[in-house]
């Protein structure tokens, strides 16, 4: 089947039925701004796959990768129950990590944040 991609809404649609494949996926491609000095910089924020790596510190750090670990958990629980493909799960991973690095987990319960990804 043929499909066509919107970068702008991040859809993938079936030309021959109108079907929305995919729809508000994460682009995985890496853009580069220029400032006045023309000095070049990327634009956007890169997630590892694991979440690995995003602090300094040791305490924060196994802090942070449990609660990654829980929350990867808790989504593949609620996609389970769902019965939702594996590139749903992977999105809310991706968007969970976001969350996670972010802060925005802070004062909210796991399973708010989960189901809200």
């Amino acid at each position: 089947t043929e499909t066509d991609y919107d970068p702008a809404k991040g859809d993938t649609v079936c030309v021959q039925c109108g079907t929305v494949i995919e729809e508000n996926t994460i682009v995985s491609e890496v853009q580069f701004a220029e400032d006045a000095n023309g000095a070049s910089s990327v634009v956007g924020q890169f997630i590892s796959s694991s979440g690995a790596g995003m602090m300094s510190s040791s305490f924060a750090k196994e802090s942070r990768e449990i609660t990654i670990s829980n929350g990867r958990r808790k989504i593949s629980h609620i996609a389970g129950a769902l019965s939702l493909n594996s590139h749903h799960v992977e999105a809310a991973q991706r968007f969970f990590l976001l969350a996670v690095q972010h802060n925005f987990i802070q004062g909210r319960r796991t399973q708010h944040v989960v189901a809200a990804c």
